[in-house]
């Protein structure tokens, strides 16, 4: 709707919006806000009661985020989009040692 001119701004989560521009026919027209509007809770859905696998899955997280690879897998995914300092925070609190 932005490309086609029936809307002049959109809100929704940033990684979407960041995907949106990338696709979009005249990319260099928009414009992705610096000030956060919403915050969207996002989780993986595990088996309940399954300690272990949580663990498993949280120490693999952690080493993503602490080994530097979520710079290459967010650039795979988004472009030549960058994390916002929001997320960059996150990366910093979820890479914490195990």
């Amino acid at each position: 709707m932005l490309d086609d001119g029936k809307i002049t701004a959109y809100f929704a989560d940033r990684s979407i919006l960041v995907s949106l521009i990338k696709d979009s026919k005249a990319p260099g027209k928009l414009k992705l806000a610096e000030n956060y509007l919403s915050v969207e809770p996002y989780a993986l859905a595990l088996p309940r009661g399954d300690e272990e696998f949580r663990l498993a899955v949280d120490r693999a997280l952690s080493h993503i985020y602490r080994g530097g690879e979520i710079g290459p897998l967010f650039k795979r995914t988004f472009g030549d989009a960058n994390p916002g300092q929001v997320l960059g925070t996150l990366y910093l609190i979820t890479g914490l040692p195990d």
